[in-house]
C-alpha cells in the first residue's frame, strides 16, 4: 500500500478483516506477559487498559495473568470480536473509544 492509497482515517484499516485478523495475527507469548506482570507486581487488584486492543489478543493474555483489563477499540468490526472475548470473562471490558 501506498500512502496515496492508505486509509486516511486508520480506525477503519481492519474494516471487513476482524476475522482474518484474529484467526492469522499471532499472539503474544505468554512467557513476556507473565514477566511483565510480575515484573510490575500486577494482579487482580490491578487494573490495564489496552489501547487499540484490536481483537483483543494482549487482552487475552493479560486477563489470563489475572488482570483486570480495560480494552478500547475503534474499529467496529474488531470490537466486535473483543466483545465476544469479553462477554466469557468478568475480567475484560471493551470500550468502543479512539485514544
Amino acid at each position: 500500500m501506498n500512502v496515496s492509497t492508505a486509509p486516511h482515517d486508520a480506525t477503519t484499516r481492519f474494516t471487513g478483516l476482524a476475522r482474518i485478523y484474529d484467526r492469522f495475527r499471532p499472539g503474544y507469548p505468554a512467557e513476556c506477559l507473565g514477566w511483565l506482570a510480575d515484573t510490575l507486581r500486577l494482579g487482580a487488584s490491578h487494573q490495564v487498559a489496552d489501547i487499540g486492543a484490536g481483537t483483543g489478543k494482549m487482552s487475552e493474555e493479560l486477563v489470563y495473568q489475572g488482570i483486570r483489563t480495560v480494552a478500547v477499540e475503534p474499529n467496529r468490526d474488531m470490537l466486535g470480536i473483543l466483545e465476544a472475548k469479553a462477554a466469557t470473562t468478568n475480567l475484560l471490558t471493551a470500550v468502543h473509544a479512539t485514544a
